[in-house]
This record gives structure tokens, C-alpha cells and sequence, in this order.
């Protein structure tokens, strides 16, 4: 890359840092002649500005892309929900309408992912899919149920969904619909890899501000920089209209801008210009995109070449076209002040965060700008007011300075001059010394340049004397640029650097005393410089940490809310499995369902949130769910158990109705019943003895006594605990009856261990042994027991 700097841009210079100088020199703007054709483009406005020849003027051109442009082919588009705690109640509501406006309007063809935007990259499918398909709708349901926490990480989220979109090739977007950033800021450095990776991927950023208080100029930035828009709802546009508005446009062709071939040029020869932002932002059909240029208001000619999303007729072909863009000589205007603002606000980051977003973003910029010169021409006014007269000049100069018509400012302008003009002749002019002339001639070497002879030679543009002079120059030359280089990463040791040279200079007995003074003047310059840096390094590292520390604090409170939403989830969906069980069975036969959901569950339920004052962070929703939840299951189990009553009563009186209606039914006497006579019934009593012997409804005399033993009081000792064979021997021992285990049961299908000692546990004395037998096989290896008496053994 060639960038040309004449001396005539040195008045813009003034007002920038080196830092901006330096990346204004290595911007991708090239100044030289190039040959192209003139396709498809056409310049829709231009504005400048200059107010005096000490800076140069600032021209705003909007450019617009012309011509058919066709229809694009199949587009992925991102759909980015924010969620974060910002985004609850009615603009959760408004995110959904959005959503859904949005999928009722996009084309066939088109494919979408829903994804969650909060704390990190959240995606509610696994893969693109058509808006009508049922995953599209599952994610809306999960949308919906999701509860809005945390804050909003704009720019991982983004390098996360260009992540899901990496995955295919062909034309894409992402649509985010929030407020923006959260209160943490964004550093330059994140937010310009971000612009950069959404440019080299060819991805689109458009987004629908939903919230009270957006972030509108850091939205329309990223939209500017990738060829999106920004809609925003309003009384006469509803949510679901801002949907449907802007589901045409987000997959619109996009004229993407090759960075190397961008030529800005002058029909003045040797003349240089500046464009911000330093790289030429995407080119639509439907929008303007503005760039500023800083430079002499002469005939410029505009080209770069570009790249078109495909068209559906080859759905892969990126086709290349050149656009020339011929910018007419520019009248300066007072009305166009503002602008000179800002590109004095947007030069120090190279215009990233222009938020130049077509018509509209003009002018709520202009917009801005001047409501800040009011505010200055008010506090200029009130520091009048208190007699603080510097102040109040330097606070209506930089009112002026953004809006040259405001009369406030003015007349404080005038009162201060005016005031300072009766004091002149009281006062008595000091006369700078050498240290104060080399720190302005270190601020504004272009204005001293203009006062030293034409036979001196001129200072290089790094601020020393050049390598042709005496031996002791040309070292402290190169130790002065060496150390200036080492400043941009390691100012302390460049520090160190500085001080070694200038006592090497202090001490060096060959060099002349006005070489000396003047070498120790750039070493002092410098040595300032590097104190400066440091600081700066100092607050960027300051900054940096505390970035990472809160990122880090974000991604442990979100670690810590997930799972408590996680845990919480499955208690909910384990309490609505047991209700409705309960529901589907509880009205035909009894159930525990309804007791487990209302002891069990919803306790861990009402522990795991806590009460408002513990401060758990859990949703008022999921609070209010646990108190209620075990009233609910209540209340359904009374109700299923007095349906099922009223049921069993109404068909046990129904079945008694029944059979007074079969005794009612006459039976009539023939044949008639005859009895036999009374002798006859004698006799088959007496044959009726010889079967008594065998009366299965009997007790024996064995079994007799096991019952009669049962009911005595007995006294068993089972505190160190015993097996199921030990008890058997102390039953036969103390009761005196025949007991036998039933191994088949208790070990093939209980898989109980009948020598296994602790089985039996506790010491009962003074109850019948029935009640301690009944007591002593009641847990058994957690496993319930009970006895028989069969075939006489117990």
C-alpha cells in the first residue's frame, strides 16, 4: 500500500495525535492514478466544510449504488434474540412479534437459525432450517419460556454466529433485535476485528432496537460498516411491521468494497486527501453509505472495485464491479460545521464507530453535534456568569466550532474578547523561555517552520536532525528513533533509553554547546512522549484488565444462573410429570403421585429458589411456581380423591338399586318345592357326622398353640442386630413352636442373605410376640417382611 501526504494536510495534523498520524499513513488508501470503468454508481450528496486554512476542510459524500441489481440467492440468515435482563416483560413481547413478522415475510428459499443473545452465543437450533418447519417453531416456544438475565456481550455473540455460519458457503446475514451493548462498553480494538471478520465473511449486520434505552450509534455503526440497516419501532410502526420491513432488505445485493484497489485522487496535482472511515464501507440499492473526506474541495475522482452477492441465477458467483464516483468541487458552508466535529471525534479510531448510517444517521448525527454546541454555549454562558472568563472563551470556541451559527455562544465569544481587549494594555506580555519554545515548537512545528531562514535546514517529519550531520548526531539520531519505536510497546524502557543518551550527550566532550542544547531539547521532547505513553499503556492495561475481569465475573454469575435454571427446569418438569400422572390415574384408583410432587418436589423446589431476601438470583416467576406448586398438587389430589368417592358411592347405590329390583321379581310355584319330612331330615343329620373329621375350616392343636404363643408376652434383645437364622433358633427357643424361614422367597426372589448378620434390629420387652415379630421384620435391609402360619409352622 502507497499513501501520499502533502504538506498542505499539516493544519489537520495539529489536531490529531501521532497515534492517528500513524494510522492514517498505513490506512489502505491509495492516492495514485488507477484505470477502471465507471458501472452502477452514482454520487447522491455531498456537504463541506472549512472554516480557516489552518485545518483542511471536511466534504461528507453519499454514495449509492445504481442500476438492475436483481434477485440474491438462497440467504442464511442469524436471528439474534437479546435475552438479557433488560429485555423482560412487554419488550420480550415485542422481540417475539419481530420474530415473527420476520419469518412470515422472508422468502421460500431462505433459511433461518433462532439463537438466544445475552452473555454468550445461546443457539435454539442445531442447523438452518426453513421458517415454516416445526424446529423454527419449537425454538419460538423455547424463546418465549426463556427468562431474561445477564447482560449483553454484543461482540462475542457475533463472533460466535459467524462461527454457526462458517459451516456453509453462500450469501448470509444476521439480524439482532435488543438494545445493544451493555453498560461495560466496547474497547476499538474488539470492536474493529469484529467489523473486520463480518467484512471478510461477507455477513451482513442489520439490526431492530427493542428497549428503553438503545445503543443506537454503536448498531449503526456495525450496520454502516457491513452494509445493514437499523429499524426501529415506533407509535405509526409496530414490532411485527419492522419485522416485515426489513425482510427484503437484509437480502438485498450488497456491493462489498475491495479494500486494495480503493483510489481517492484530485484533479489538483499533489494535493492529499483522506477518507474516513480509513476503509470504504458496502454499497447498497436502497440506502446511501457516506464517507467523509479530509482535503482541499477541489474535483475528486472516487474508485474502487467491489464484489455482488450472487444471484439466484449462479447462486456461487461472486461478480466482480468497478465503481468510479466523480465528486464535484464543493462551496464551503457554516451550515456543515458539524461535520468537521466529527471527523475530529472518529479520527483517533480511524472511523469505526461513524455511525453514518444512510439519510437518517446523517442527520441524528448533525442532530447531535449541535445539541452538544448548545450545551457548551449554556455552560459558556454560566461560566461567564461566575466571572471564569477562560473558561467560558474555551467552552464557546468549541461551541463554535461544532456549530458556527449559535448566537449564544457569539455574544459570550465577543464578551470575553471584548473584556480581554480593556485588560491589554494592563497587562505585560512575558517573554517565553527556551524551554517553553521548545515545548511549542514541539506542539506546532509547522507554524515555526515558517519563521526560521531559508537557509536552515528543515526538521524531518520524526522530529530530529537527520543522519548527514557529525558522528554524535547521527548516534543520538538513531538512539532518539530507536527509542521512539520502542514506545508503542515498552515505554519505561524507552525511557530508560532516553535518559542514557542524553547523559551520554551531557558528557560528551566532543560535542558543541549549541549541538548540545539542541540534541538535549529533542531528547527532552522525547522523554515528555514517553511519559505520555506510558500512561496510555498503563491505562490500556488498566482497561484490558478490567475487561477480562468482568468477562470473566459475567461468565461465572451466568455459570452459576444456568444452573440453577437447569436444576430448577427439572424439578419443574419432574413435579408436571408426577401431576399428570396423578390426573391420568388418580380419578380411577388412588396414587402417590400427587403426594410425592407436594412433599417431595416442590420442597427441593422451594429450597433451591429461597425467599426474595437471600438473594439467589432466581426469577420472581420461578419463586412465586414454588409456593404455589405443592397447593396446587393438594388441591388436585383432594379433588381426584373426591371424584373417585362420589363415583364409587353413585355406583354402589346404583348395583343396591339393582338388586331390590332382582328380589322383586316373582318366581311362580310351579313345579312347587316339596320339603321332605322331619324323619328324613334327622337321618341326613346323623350321616352328616362322619364327615366332621375333615372340615378344612378348622384349626389343629399345633397350630392353636402357635397362635396362643403368639399373643404371649415376650422378651427379645436384638440391639447389636442378627441375622434371619439366628432369629428363627431364639423363636423356636423362646416361643416353643416349630419356625422355618422360607429360603425360596427370601433369596431367589428377594435376594436376601439369610446368614447376613445387622438384618434384624431392636430389644422389645413386655409386648405380646406378635407385635415384636411384626416390629422386627417390618425393614429388613430396607426391604418389609411379614410371617404365616401354614401346614403348622410358623
Amino acid at each position: 500500500m502507497h499513501c501520499c501526504l502533502s504538506s498542505h494536510s499539516h493544519g489537520l495534523l495539529t489536531n490529531c495525535s501521532r497515534i492517528a498520524i500513524r494510522l492514517l499513513t498505513t490506512a489502505a488508501i491509495c492516492l495514485t492514478a488507477v484505470v477502471s470503468t465507471a458501472t452502477d454508481a452514482t454520487v447522491t450528496m455531498t456537504r463541506a466544510t472549512h472554516q480557516d486554512e489552518s485545518v483542511p476542510a471536511v466534504t461528507a459524500v453519499g454514495l449509492q449504488a445504481t442500476g438492475p441489481s436483481g434477485e440474491t440467492a438462497a440467504t442464511r440468515i442469524c436471528i439474534l434474540v437479546d435475552t438479557s435482563a433488560s429485555q423482560s416483560g412487554v419488550l420480550q413481547q415485542q422481540s417475539l412479534e419481530v420474530v415473527h413478522g420476520l419469518l412470515g415475510t422472508i422468502r421460500q428459499n431462505d433459511r433461518v437459525l433462532l439463537a438466544a443473545a445475552d452473555t454468550s452465543f445461546m443457539p435454539l437450533m442445531t442447523v438452518f432450517e426453513k421458517a415454516e418447519s416445526v424446529t423454527v417453531v419449537d425454538a419460538q416456544n423455547t424463546l418465549a419460556d426463556r427468562t431474561p438475565l445477564g447482560n449483553t456481550n454484543l461482540l462475542d455473540v457475533l463472533r460466535s454466529a459467524l462461527e454457526s455460519l462458517a459451516t456453509e458457503s453462500g450469501p448470509a446475514a444476521i439480524l439482532y433485535i435488543g438494545d445493544g451493548p451493555g453498560l461495560t462498553g466496547i474497547l476499538p480494538e474488539d470492536f474493529a476485528l469484529t467489523v473486520a471478520a463480518l467484512r471478510e465473511s461477507r455477513v451482513s449486520f442489520s439490526a431492530v432496537t427493542i428497549g428503553t434505552k438503545v445503543n443506537w450509534p454503536c448498531l449503526a455503526a456495525l450496520a454502516a460498516e457491513t452494509g445493514g440497516n437499523v429499524v426501529q419501532p415506533s407509535a405509526t410502526l409496530t414490532a411485527s411491521q419492522a419485522g416485515e420491513s426489513l425482510a427484503p432488505r437484509m437480502v438485498a445485493p450488497i456491493l462489498w468494497p475491495d479494500d486494495q484497489t480503493l483510489s481517492v485522487t484530485s484533479s489538483t496535482k499533489e494535493t492529499a486527501l483522506a477518507m474516513l472511515p480509513f476503509r470504504m464501507p458496502p454499497l447498497r440499492h436502497d440506502r446511501e453509505s457516506f464517507v467523509l473526506l479530509l482535503g482541499p474541495l477541489n474535483k475528486s475522482v472516487l474508485e474502487i472495485a467491489t464484489e455482488m452477492t450472487p444471484l439466484s441465477d449462479h447462486p456461487d458467483a461472486w461478480s466482480n464491479v468497478n465503481l468510479r464516483f466523480e465528486i464535484p468541487e464543493q462551496q464551503p458552508s457554516s451550515d456543515n460545521a458539524f461535520l468537521e466535529q466529527l471527523a475530529r471525534n472518529a479520527f483517533d479510531t480511524g472511523g469505526i464507530f461513524l455511525p453514518l448510517l444512510g439519510r437518517d444517521g446523517f442527520d441524528i448525527a448533525r442532530s447531535a453535534i449541535r445539541s452538544e454546541a448548545a450545551s457548551l454555549a449554556q455552560l459558556s454562558r454560566q461560566a461567564e456568569a461566575t466571572g471564569a472568563h477562560d473558561a467560558a472563551s474555551r467552552l464557546a470556541a468549541a461551541s463554535l466550532r461544532r456549530d458556527p451559527d449559535n448566537t449564544d455562544a457569539a455574544i459570550v465569544q465577543a464578551a470575553v474578547m471584548q473584556s480581554k481587549e480593556s485588560a491589554k494594555s494592563a497587562q505585560i506580555v512575558p517573554v517565553a523561555d527556551e524551554a517553553d519554545a521548545s515545548a511549542v515548537e514541539a506542539r506546532t512545528p509547522s507554524t515555526l517552520e515558517q519563521t526560521k531562514p531559508k537557509t536552515l535546514p528543515q526538521p524531518a517529519d520524526n522530529g530530529f536532525t537527520g543522519l548527514e550531520g557529525p558522528q554524535d548526531e547521527r548516534e543520538t539520531a538513531v538512539g532518539l528513533r530507536d527509542a521512539r519505536h520502542l514506545m508503542g510497546t515498552d515505554p519505561e524502557s524507552a525511557r530508560i533509553e532516553l535518559k542514557n543518551l542524553q547523559l551520554r550527550v551531557r558528557n560528551s566532550a566532543d560535542i558543541e554547546d549549541a549541538l548540545r542544547g539542541r540534541l538535549n531539547r529533542q531528547i527532552e521532547i522525547s522523554l515528555r512522549e514517553s511519559i505520555v505513553r506510558s500512561r496510555e499503556k498503563i491505562e490500556r492495561d488498566i482497561s484490558k484488565e478490567r475487561a477480562e475481569a468482568i468477562s470473566r465475573e459475567r461468565a461465572r454469575v451466568a455459570g452459576e444462573i444456568q444452573r440453577r435454571e437447569d436444576k430448577f427446569s427439572q424439578l419443574s418438569k419432574r413435579y408436571r410429570a408426577l401431576v399428570e400422572e396423578g390426573i391420568r390415574v388418580g380419578y380411577q384408583q388412588p396414587t402417590r403421585s400427587f403426594t410425592e410432587a407436594e412433599r417431595d418436589v416442590s420442597v427441593e423446589m422451594a429450597l433451591d429458589t429461597g425467599e426474595l431476601y437471600a438473594n439467589k438470583g432466581m426469577p420472581v416467576t420461578a419463586r412465586t411456581l414454588a409456593r404455589q406448586a405443592p397447593l396446587v398438587a393438594g388441591i388436585l389430589d383432594y379433588h381426584t380423591k373426591n371424584t373417585r368417592l362420589r363415583r364409587e358411592m353413585q355406583r354402589g347405590f346404583m348395583d343396591s338399586l339393582q338388586l331390590a329390583d332382582i328380589t322383586a321379581i316373582p318366581y311362580p310355584d310351579e313345579p312347587p318345592i316339596i320339603y321332605p319330612a322331619p324323619d328324613r331330615w334327622e337321618k341326613i343329620s346323623e350321616l352328616r357326622e362322619k364327615y366332621k373329621s375333615v372340615d378344612l375350616g378348622g384349626t389343629s392343636e399345633t397350630e392353636a398353640k402357635i397362635y396362643k404363643a403368639l399373643e404371649e408376652d415376650v422378651s427379645l434383645d436384638f440391639g447389636g442386630g442378627a441375622s434371619l437364622r439366628e432369629l428363627e433358633v431364639t423363636l423356636q427357643d423362646t416361643l416353643g413352636i416349630p419356625v422355618k424361614l422360607d429360603e425360596r422367597v427370601l433369596a431367589g426372589e428377594l435376594g436376601l442373605d439369610v446368614n447376613e448378620p445387622g438384618a434384624i434390629q431392636g430389644t422389645y420387652s413386655g409386648v405380646s410376640a406378635r407385635s415384636a415379630l411384626r416390629h422386627l421384620l417390618s425393614n429388613v435391609f430396607e426391604t418389609p417382611l411379614t410371617y404365616v402360619i401354614r401346614d403348622e409352622i410358623l
